[in-house]
């Protein structure tokens, strides 16, 4: 597998850590603007031209911010996929005939369509958002620790556990993710083999579709 982080990749990280860092800044900036329009109504003196400026570009430099981040993690998908489907490609046509006859078609298949989309939305949605949401989250406990110490230790300690949780749960799942890998490959070989000896089985009157349709069910 190539690694992610090479070529131009290197760059949509950078971007993707830059709009973090951006949209963590206007995060801040929107609580000190709001807390400042919160404070002039309670205390009723004038209101700062500067909160009001603020919290009224927040929104549509939010929603700006985000609009990047999806394109930048799209390209990043986009262009890691490219990568791999490459590597595929051309070690599909280096590879023996004689190899190749002995592989099951329709894992390779699934390998080449489904499990290379599976490989997009990883890179961007959840490398992507990993980098995003682990940048915005040290940028935020940063500003908490600044403006509150306590506030801030608190919600740090409330990530760690967060994170470790959330960790402990996805190594449960790892294993069973890899079964219905193996599952989808041995159903998608099973429906080519079907597929090829249609005319066989509308022959003698057999219908494979009650197995097919009983394994699909068994994927997970």
């Amino acid at each position: 597998m190539p690694g992610v982080i090479a070529g131009a990749r290197k760059s949509l990280l950078i971007g993707l850590c830059g709009l973090a860092f951006v949209q963590s800044g206007i995060a801040v900036a929107t609580a000190l603007s709001v807390a400042a329009i919160a404070k002039a109504l309670l205390t009723q003196t004038p209101l700062s031209e500067w909160a009001i400026t603020i919290a009224a570009l927040a929104v549509p430099f939010a929603a700006a911010c985000r609009w990047a981040e999806r394109v930048q993690a799209e390209k990043l998908g986009q262009s890691y996929v490219e990568t791999i489907r490459k590597r595929f490609i051309r070690r599909a046509l280096q590879t023996p005939a004689t190899a190749l006859a002995g592989r099951a078609h329709g894992a390779m298949m699934l390998r080449f369509t489904g499990d290379m989309g599976a490989l997009r939305n990883w890179a961007a949605r959840g490398l992507a958002r990993l980098v995003v949401g682990g940048t915005t989250l040290a940028a935020g406990a940063a500003a908490l620790l600044w403006l509150d110490p306590i506030i801030g230790l608190t919600f740090v300690a409330t990530a760690i556990a967060t994170i470790c949780l959330a960790a402990r749960l996805t190594a449960s799942l790892s294993s069973k993710a890899k079964i219905a890998r193996q599952n989808r490959s041995n159903l998608a070989r099973n429906f080519g083999e079907v597929l090829a000896a249609v005319g066989a089985y509308q022959t003698f009157g057999v219908n494979p579709g009650g197995k097919l349709v009983h394994r699909s069910g068994r994927i997970f």
